[in-house]
């Protein structure tokens, strides 16, 4: 890939102002994704609960779109919603115009259609590493709420939950159900609460695969039938070099099996899904011949996605929770377009890497290593593979 000249903090802010905003994010120069109509009301409705809360407390402040920077990393932010708490405004506060120089205590990103789940990702990552205590990534689409924390994996909620903002808001509740209604125009409240306007109904796992196969490829995700978004080149040429390394190294170890779009289910879950790539361990995949043709129901120890133009991030973090919570031990997002690569384990906070670093897949594969730089120059027909 062409390597992209980088911006200092410096003169990105002696660049005009422009609507859509732009950004600084690691050095480059992006536009900030148009909110649509339901994202607006997601944010009015998040500002709303919070000064509610902070009128009665007296914690902080609530924030839309406060631009924030961080010289060290080349961030310039506007975070959706930002809380800052009491005993740190006299210090997030910048001279004149300028942009805040410290990091909010508790941020929330909404999703919008146009958000690319790589830049997310890479967003998450920038908040956990930058001193944020507490993230926020909220799908109105789906009325899902995907929690970070430093230190945790992500999380995932939705209605009925009720979710607080420990530990930084010390009594702050969101109802989730009632949230949403807000949002999605249901207030008040005379009625049960109906999820994502208007309620589809939910697929078993018997009755989706009864189903007539088509391409692209339909999924199960959580009861709701999903078509698979259409891969691109990039995405191609991703999966097929992870497969290729994967089976060189596996060739020689007999640790296990890669597939690619291997058929999985998980009924309990009302989960039928078709990893990009999977790789089982010797001995886990049941040997019943009668099961051949249907499909594979233990979750994969290793699962890789790579990301396509037309995927959606909220999608995504409902994806990696669920791999999470069924048993699959790593899991690989890849972002081709920004040879991003952000790692998920149960138990422990998402991890970003990028060229020129060398990630491994423990606790999985024992001694499988992906030189990220090299991986990706093949990926982008730069060079041939090592």
């Amino acid at each position: 890939m062409p390597v992209k000249e980088r911006t200092t903090v410096e003169a990105f802010l002696a660049l005009p102002e422009t609507k859509p905003y732009r950004e600084l994010i690691a050095g480059e120069v992006v536009e900030k994704a148009m909110p649509n109509r339901l994202h607006s009301r997601t944010v009015s409705r998040l500002l709303q609960a919070l000064w509610n809360y902070f009128d009665r407390t007296g914690e902080g402040e609530a924030e839309t779109e406060l631009r924030r920077a961080d010289v060290v990393q080349e961030w310039v932010y506007l975070p959706d919603v930002s809380v800052t708490l009491s005993e740190r405004l006299s210090v997030d506060q910048s001279p004149g115009r300028g942009p805040v120089a410290v990091s909010a205590d508790f941020a929330i990103e909404v999703l919008s259609p146009e958000d690319r789940p790589g830049r997310v990702l890479q967003r998450v990552d920038f908040y956990l590493r930058s001193g944020t205590r507490l993230l926020w990534v909220i799908d109105p689409d789906l009325d899902l709420v995907t929690i970070y924390e430093p230190g945790h994996e992500p999380r995932g909620a939705q209605p009925p939950a009720t979710i607080d903002a420990t530990p930084v808001l010390r009594d702050f509740r969101l109802d989730l159900a009632d949230f949403f209604a807000a949002v999605h125009g249901q207030r008040p409240l005379q009625r049960p609460y109906t999820a994502c306007m208007p309620v589809k109904e939910r697929t078993t796992v018997d009755a989706f695969l009864a189903l007539p196969e088509t391409k692209p490829y339909r999924e199960l995700i959580a009861g709701e039938v999903v078509e698979k978004a259409m891969p691109n080149a990039s995405h191609s040429q991703t999966v097929g070099r992870l497969i290729q390394r994967l089976w060189n190294y596996l060739d020689k170890t007999r640790e296990g099996k890669a597939e690619t779009e291997l058929r999985h289910a998980d009924a309990g879950q009302d989960w039928v899904y078709l990893p990009d790539v999977s790789v089982t361990l010797a001995g886990r995949r049941p040997v019943d011949p009668a099961l051949e043709h249907g499909p594979v129901l233990v979750p994969p120890d290793f699962a890789i996605e790579v990301l396509s133009p037309d995927d959606r991030a909220g999608r995504l973090s409902q994806r990696v929770d669920f791999y999470l919570r069924s048993g699959t031990r790593l899991v690989w997002v890849i972002d081709p377009e920004i040879d991003l690569v952000t790692s998920y384990e149960p138990g422990r906070e998402p991890r970003v890497a990028q060229a020129p670093a060398v990630i491994d897949a423990t606790p999985v594969l024992r001694e499988f290593r992906l030189d990220l730089a090299d991986f990706f120059a093949a990926v982008h027909g730069e060079a041939r593979p090592s």
